[in-house]
């Protein structure tokens, strides 16, 4: 949520920018506009992690042309209806290899939420953030469950993992594990330039979203540090 101030032509003042109102655009331009900025950033962490490549590559290959050859002589021609048996399971194979990279694809978010999607925001922008936990939205009576112990594993795990780029600025234990909650369907994390912050807010209200606040900004700062307020 930080934005580079800019000097206003022979002026001292430094115009932090306000941004014009936004142009009137049909549903379909917005989500083709949304869709292009997903598929850019799985096409940029398609490119990241070679593992994924060579797995997308080898299990097609390793059905069709391992497994296919090995059972097409158990199989016989009878039994594919006459149609050659590799020839007969590639359709397939191929469906099954869209589908599995499809699914890998809408899950992406469950990884981003292991790792600290914060945190892998500000390595990738070279920033730091600061977050005031008391503007954090917490669902009623989840603090209760904190003080008797109902903890999850995987919360307890995000903890252990983000604790050494974390300040968390003397908050109790409970409030560190509840900001570190393992949560899969739960709360996203979106940055926009501060002067926008609060339309935004204004319009996740109008959509009917349960709970919308401006929790933090980013400052200049090691990459990936995160400071508890």
């Amino acid at each position: 949520m930080a934005t580079t101030a800019q000097p206003l032509p022979g002026t001292g003042v430094a115009d932090v920018g306000h941004p014009a109102p936004p142009t009137p655009e049909g549903a379909a331009i917005r989500n083709l506009r949304t869709i292009g900025m997903v598929w850019k950033r799985e096409i940029i962490r398609f490119r990241r992690t070679p593992a994924r490549i060579v797995s997308g590559l080898a299990q097609p290959i390793l059905f069709l042309f391992v497994l296919g050859a090995g059972i097409k002589p158990l199989v016989g021609q009878n039994s594919a209806g006459g149609v050659d048996y590799q020839q007969f399971i590639l359709p397939g194979v191929m469906a099954m290899s869209v589908l599995f990279s499809s699914l890998f694809s809408a899950i992406s978010i469950v990884w981003d939420r292991e790792f600290g999607f914060l945190r892998e925001m500000l390595v990738a922008s070279g920033l730091s953030a600061r977050i005031d936990h008391s503007r954090v939205p917490v669902i009623d009576g989840v603090r209760d469950l904190l003080r008797a112990g109902m903890v999850a594993g995987g919360t307890q795990r995000n903890h252990a993992f983000v604790d050494p780029d974390v300040d968390w600025g003397g908050i109790s234990g409970d409030e560190q594990l509840l900001l570190a909650d393992a949560q899969t369907s739960g709360g996203l994390l979106l940055a926009v330039e501060p002067a926008r912050a609060g339309a935004l807010v204004a319009a996740l209200g109008r959509h009917g979203t349960p709970a919308a606040a401006v929790v933090g900004h980013t400052v200049e700062g090691a990459p990936g540090r995160i400071g508890i307020r």
